[in-house]
């Protein structure tokens, strides 16, 4: 069954994030400024144009250098209904993390159509105590 790309026009409408999310990114890597950004990019530019973000999540692991596409980072257009500049990163990885701090939605991997992605991990967020942040592997 091919989704209808929902999950990701909805996820790429989204303007800002939640400390919670915000958390999670700190968790996964380190927030970089893009602007003379020197290292692996990940396509994102490093230009004066910011036309990609100010800034992203990138991190080293097992020798690789990874450089995340958080939609929330990705540029904005109020104007363009679906997105296209954030899905041109978003929708072209080959592995998506999908962090989920709304309780009580459930997230399939089968909304989302891509001829690249391979892999999605989806992370639920489960607040017991708010002072401590636990999430799942879905």
């Amino acid at each position: 069954m091919k989704g209808d790309g929902g999950a990701l026009l909805r996820t790429c409408k989204i303007e800002s994030s939640s400390p919670e999310f915000d958390e999670f990114l700190g968790i996964i890597g380190d927030r970089i400024q893009l602007k003379g950004w020197t290292g692996y990019r990940g396509g994102l530019s490093n230009k004066e144009s910011e036309v990609t973000g100010k800034e992203s999540v990138f991190t080293k692991f097992d020798g690789y250098n990874i450089m995340f596409h958080v939609s929330t980072l990705l540029p904005y257009n109020a104007n363009d209904l679906q997105q296209l500049e954030r899905k041109r990163h978003v929708g072209n990885d080959i592995v998506t993390i999908v962090f989920q701090d709304e309780p009580g939605i459930l997230f399939s991997p089968l909304t989302i159509s891509s001829h690249f992605l391979r892999t999605v991990r989806a992370f639920l967020l489960h607040i017991f105590d708010p002072c401590v942040l636990q999430i799942s592997l879905w």
